[in-house]
C-alpha cells in the first residue's frame, strides 16, 4: 500500500502491509515487487525491486530500510534491495523534486518464510464397483493433489500397502512428487482390473509422507462379473416366393462370457413357426433357434413384412425379427418376332400369325387377372380409316391367375388385303395384371407391306458370312439403308429400287471376296481374271449406287472402305498369281498376259502395259525356241531317212557305223521334242509329232537288232555243229593209243 505523509499517522495505527499514499501528481505507477513469483509476496530468498515514474524530469531519493537511493533527472526510475532476514518488516520512503513540484511515497513491507508448504487432498475419489467386461480391461482412476504453499521446491513420497492382486492392478506403487513453489501437481493412479479377476473387494491404502507428516488415502475395489448378455441378430430373408417354405435358423449367443444364459421359452410369431431351440448356452457360447416360414400358394399382396420371435430367458426377454419381402409380380410380353414382311399385290391377301407368350418374369408372386390389349400406333398415312385393310383377332386375352415363372399363350392372328398401301404398320400389345403395381408390359409387332425384291435382299445380306470388319461394316450400313426405306416407304418411294441395286451389288462383291479360290496354277489363273471382272463389275455398280444414297445423306458409308476391300482383294489374287511357278514358255507368257488383263480390268494401265511387255517378249522367246526345235527335227530327220535305207546285213556289218546314225536321230528328235515341251501348248502338236518320229525311229532300229540277233545266232549254232563233229573223231582213236601205251611199256 503507498500512504502520504499527512496519512502516515492513520496507516500507522491500521498496521497495512504496504501503505502508498500520493502528495500529487508528479509520482506515477509506483509498484514495490518480489522477485519470486507471487511478486506480491515478498519472503527471505526475495529480492525487492521499487519501481516508478515521474510525469517530468525529476530528482528522487528512495529510502530503504535506512539506506539512501539517491536518482537526478529521470522520468523513469527502479532499485533493486535485499533480501531481508524472514519476519523483518522494511520500512520505505521516496521523496521526488522537480522544480517547485514535489511529491512523496512510504511505507512497509512484512518479509516472510519463503520454505515449503506441503498439503495433500483426494481431488478426485476412485469408483470402487467394477463389472468385469469379457477379454477387456476395466480401468478406475484415483486423483490426489499435493500442493505446495511456499515459494520454495518441495515434495511429497507415496508408497502403497495393501492386497498383492491390487497392487499388481496398480499403474504405480511407490514414488516421489516434486512440486514447485506456489505451485500444485495431480498424482493419478489408475486400477486396470482384467477381465480374468476373481469376484471379490480388494482393498489397499497409499500413504503420502511431506514435512515431516503423512496422509493415508484407502483404495477399495470390488469386482463381480456380469448377469449372462443375450445377442440375437435379425434375420434378412430379402424377395421370398409364395408357396415356398423356408427353414432358417436364428443364432442366439450369450456375450457376456460369464453366466449361462437359460432359454425359458421361444414364441414364433406371423407366418413363423418354432422347429426346436436350446435350454441352456454356457458362458461364451451359442445355439440355434429353427424356424420354419410357411408362405400361402396364392396371389399375395407385395409387400415388406416381418415376424417376431420373442425369447425368453433368465436376464430377461429378447426380440429378433425375421424380415422378408413379398415383391409385385412381373409380367412379361414376347413375341417370337418383333417384324413382319409381306408383299401383297391388288386382289390378294396374307395371313399373319403372332404367337404372343405372357410370363411371370420374377418367379416371386403369381400374376392375378392379367388382361390383353392391342392397338395401331403407326400406319401409313394420316387416315386412321386404312386399317381397315386389316383384320386382327386376339384368341387368349385374359388370364385369372398366371403362377409364378409360368407361361400362358395367345394368338394374334391377322389377315391382310392386297389393297392395303405399302409402308409399314406398327400393332401395340399390352399387357397388365390387377396385383402388379399398375405396370403395364408392352409389346410392339411391325407389318411390312414391301415390295418382294426389298424383302429377297434383305433376306440375302442378313444371312451373308463376313469375316473381316471392314465388310461386316459395308453389309451392317447397308441393311441400316434398306431398313430405313423399309420403314418409311412413302418417303423413299423412288429410292427402293436403287436400294435393292445396292443391296444386290453388295451381296455379291462380298460374296465374290468371300467365297474367291485362289489360283494354284496357270489353268486357275484364267479363273481368277473372271472372278476380278465379275467383283469389279459389281465395285463399279455398288459405287454408282451408293452415291446416290450419299447424295441424300441417307447412307454414312466411306466409298474408300468399298475401293480398299476391292484391291484387297485383288491384289491377293495378283499375288498368287506371281507365286505360281510357270513349267513352259506358253504358262509363263499366259501368267503375266492374265496379270495385264486383271490390270486393265481395274483401270490400271500402266501396270498391266508393264506385264504386256513381259509378255510380248515370252511370245519372242517361243518363236526363237520353235525356229530351234525345227532345225533339230530337220537334222534328226535326215539321219532318220539315212537309217531307214540301212539293210539287214549292213546292219550285222556295220554295226557301230549304223548305232551312231540311229544315235544321232535320236539326239537330234529328243532335242526338239524337249524344246517343243518347254513352249508348252502352242507346240503340243510338234511334241506329239517329234514323239512319233522318235518310235518310228526306235521301230526300225528294233527291226534290224533282231536281224543281227537271229544271224549271229545262227553263226553260232554252225559253229556249235562243227565243234561237236570234231570231237566225235577224236574220240573215236583213244583206244588205239592205249594198246600201243601199253606195248611201249612192254618192250623197255
Amino acid at each position: 500500500m503507498i500512504i502520504s505523509r499527512r496519512t502516515l499517522l492513520f496507516i500507522a495505527i491500521l498496521t497495512l502491509s504496504i501503505p502508498v499514499a500520493s502528495a500529487g501528481d508528479l509520482i506515477t505507477d509506483f509498484q514495490i515487487k518480489a522477485s519470486n513469483p507471487p511478486d506480491d509476496r515478498y519472503t527471505d530468498i526475495d529480492t525487492i525491486t521499487f519501481e516508478w515514474g515521474t510525469s517530468q524530469s525529476s530528482d528522487a531519493v528512495l529510502t530503504v530500510d535506512g539506506t539512501p537511493y539517491t536518482f537526478s533527472g529521470k522520468t523513469s526510475f527502479k532499485q533493486s534491495v535485499g533480501p531481508f532476514s524472514q519476519g523483518t518488516t522494511v520500512h520505505y520512503s521516496l521523496d521526488v523534486q522537480s522544480g517547485n513540484l514535489s511529491d512523496d511515497q512510504s511505507g512497509s513491507i512484512k518479509i516472510e518464510n519463503a520454505a515449503p508448504q506441503i498439503s495433500v487432498s483426494v481431488a478426485g475419489s476412485i469408483e470402487s464397483s467394477v463389472t468385469l467386461v469379457w477379454q477387456s480391461v476395466v480401468r478406475r482412476t484415483l486423483s490426489v493433489e499435493v500442493e505446495n504453499g511456499g515459494k520454495q521446491s518441495g515434495s511429497a513420497s507415496y508408497s502403497y500397502t495393501g492386497d498383492t492382486t491390487l497392487r499388481s492392478w496398480l499403474d504405480k506403487t511407490s514414488g516421489q512428487v516434486p512440486v514447485s513453489g506456489s505451485s500444485k501437481e495431480t498424482v493419478a493412479f489408475t486400477v486396470s482390473v482384467p477381465h480374468t479377476a476373481t469376484e471379490k473387494t480388494y482393498s489397499g491404502n497409499i500413504q503420502f509422507q511431506y514435512d515431516g507428516k503423512s496422509k493415508n488415502i484407502p483404495i477399495t475395489v470390488t469386482v463381480s462379473q456380469p448377469p449372462a448378455i443375450p445377442k440375437v441378430s435379425d434375420l434378412n430373408l430379402g424377395d421370398v416366393k409364395v408357396g415356398s417354405t423356408h427353414t432358417k435358423s436364428l443364432t442366439i449367443t450369450e456375450v457376456g462370457h460369464y453366466k449361462k444364459l437359460t432359454i425359458t421359452g421361444v414364441t414364433a410369431k406371423g407366418r413363423l413357426t418354432l422347429i426346436n431351440s436350446p435350454h441352456e448356452i454356457a458362458a461364451g457360447g451359442s445355439g440355434t433357434i429353427n424356424l420354419k416360414l410357411t408362405l400361402p400358394d396364392e396371389a399375395m399382396t407385395p409387400k415388406k413384412c416381418s415376424d417376431d420371435v420373442v425369447i425368453s430367458t433368465n436376464v430377461g426377454t429378447k426380440t429378433a425379427e425375421v424380415n422378408y419381402n413379398i415383391p409385385f409380380p412381373e409380367l412379361s410380353l414376347y413375341s417370337e418376332k418383333n417384324s413382319y414382311e409381306v408383299s401383297l399385290e391388288p386382289g390378294s391377301s396374307s395371313e399373319v400369325s403372332v404367337p404372343l407368350s405372357i410370363r411371370e418374369s420374377g418367379g416371386c408372386n403369381h400374376l392375378k387377372n392379367t388382361r390383353l390389349s392391342y392397338k395401331w400406333t403407326s400406319y401409313p398415312g394420316r387416315n386412321p380409316d386404312i386399317l381397315e385393310y386389316f383384320d386382327v383377332k386376339l384368341v387368349g386375352d385374359s388370364f385369372s391367375l398366371i403362377r409364378r415363372g409360368d407361361d400362358k399363350t395367345a394368338d394374334l392372328h391377322m389377315t391382310v388385303q392386297g389393297t392395303a398401301p405399302r409402308g409399314v404398320y406398327t400393332l401395340q400389345v399390352s399387357g397388365s395384371a390387377s396385383n402388379n403395381n399398375g405396370r403395364v408390359s408392352v409389346e410392339e409387332i411391325e407389318i411390312l407391306n414391301i415390295p418382294q425384291n426389298l424383302i429377297v435382299v434383305t433376306e440375302k445380306l442378313d444371312g451373308l458370312g463376313t469375316s473381316n470388319d471392314n465388310r461386316r461394316e459395308i453389309k451392317t450400313k447397308t441393311i441400316n439403308l434398306l431398313y430405313m426405306v423399309k420403314q418409311e416407304l412413302d418417303k423413299y418411294s423412288d429410292d427402293v429400287s436403287i436400294a435393292c441395286g445396292l443391296g444386290g451389288d453388295v451381296y455379291e462383291f462380298i460374296y465374290t471376296i468371300e467365297n474367291t479360290e485362289y489360283p494354284r496354277s496357270i489353268e486357275q489363273s484364267n479363273g481368277a481374271v473372271d472372278t476380278v471382272s465379275t467383283l469389279h463389275t459389281r465395285y463399279a455398280s455398288l459405287v454408282d449406287h451408293l452415291k446416290h444414297f450419299k447424295d441424300k445423306n441417307m447412307i454414312d458409308l466411306d466409298s474408300n472402305m468399298v475401293k480398299n476391300e476391292e484391291e484387297c482383294a485383288v491384289n491377293k489374287i495378283i499375288f498368287k498369281i506371281e507365286e505360281i511357278e510357270p513349267k513352259t514358255l506358253c504358262e509363263e507368257r499366259s501368267k503375266y498376259g492374265n496379270i495385264r488383263e486383271i490390270y486393265m480390268i481395274i483401270g490400271s494401265k500402266e501396270k498391266a502395259s508393264k506385264y504386256g511387255e513381259e509378255a510380248v517378249l515370252i511370245n519372242q522367246e517361243i518363236e526363237d525356241n520353235k525356229t530351234m526345235a525345227k532345225s533339230y527335227e530337220d537334222e534328226a530327220g535326215k539321219y532318220a531317212g539315212e537309217f531307214e535305207k540301212i539293210s539287214g546285213i549292213n546292219f550285222v556289218l556295220h554295226y557301230s557305223d549304223c548305232k551312231e546314225i540311229y544315235s544321232n536321230a535320236i539326239e537330234h528328235y529328243e532335242s526338239a521334242k524337249l524344246v517343243y515341251e518347254h513352249i508348252g501348248n502352242d507346240c503340243r502338236i510338234d511334241s506329239d509329232r517329234v514323239s512319233g518320229d522318235i518310235n518310228k525311229v526306235v521301230y526300225t532300229l528294233d527291226r534290224l537288232e533282231q536281224f543281227r540277233s537271229a544271224t549271229i545266232f545262227g553263226f553260232i549254232a554252225l559253229f556249235v555243229l562243227l565243234l561237236f563233229g570234231a570231237m566225235g573223231s577224236e574220240h573215236k582213236r583213244i583206244p588205239e593209243k592205249r594198246i600201243e601205251k601199253r606195248c611201249r611199256k612192254l618192250m623197255g
